[in-house]
């Protein structure tokens, strides 16, 4: 059966933060929107209803049921991540500045998620060249892992010699504020 927008249970509200009209659907994980009103709130809301209906139609996802139980969490994969988990912690240390042990980095991560830590974009660019002597601009609008896997490959004398300070091989030091 395909349902339509009027068959799920809207909530519609203000946000802590600033006090912003907002609504959702209750029955979907994380689908609400805000609006300098509720009716420009529940405007945004449908369009991204139907964003997201696409989706769950597209990727073959079974679609939440009206009035039934709120939709799980559903998270990316991280196998190719995981294959990459050292040198990950490597370039979120030195390059993006957080723990990779505290960050949770999918297949489908994104720079543009943790550019904040550092400025923007160029930052990022910038410091990877520092850190691995590799320009990224071309990969960085791909996930993360490709731009690891890329860094891996491209440059596997200077990637060996920072795995190695990593693990203490040599001693690590600080060079412009990276610790390398």
């Amino acid at each position: 059966m395909a349902w339509s927008f009027d068959d799920y249970t809207l909530e519609t509200g203000y946000t802590n933060e600033g006090n912003v009209p907002y609504a959702s659907l209750i029955e979907f994980f994380a689908l609400g929107a805000t609006g300098s009103t509720h009716e420009e709130a529940v405007l945004n809301l449908r369009s991204d209803y139907e964003e997201r209906i696409e989706f769950l139609r597209e990727s073959g996802e079974e679609i939440t049921v009206p009035g039934g139980p709120k939709e799980k969490a559903k998270f990316a994969s991280t196998e190719r991540m995981s294959n990459l988990a050292e040198p990950a912690a490597h370039f979120l240390e030195n390059v993006l500045g957080t723990s990779y042990a505290t960050s949770f980095v999918s297949d489908e991560s994104m720079l543009c998620d943790w550019e904040h830590y550092i400025g923007d974009r160029y930052g990022v660019i910038e410091r990877t060249k520092i850190v691995y002597g590799i320009d990224i601009s071309d990969l960085y609008d791909k996930p993360i892992v490709d731009v690891l896997e890329h860094i891996k490959q491209s440059n596997k004398p200077l990637w060996k010699r920072f795995f190695e300070r990593w693990h203490g091989k040599t001693n690590r030091k600080q060079v412009c504020g990276l610790i390398i």
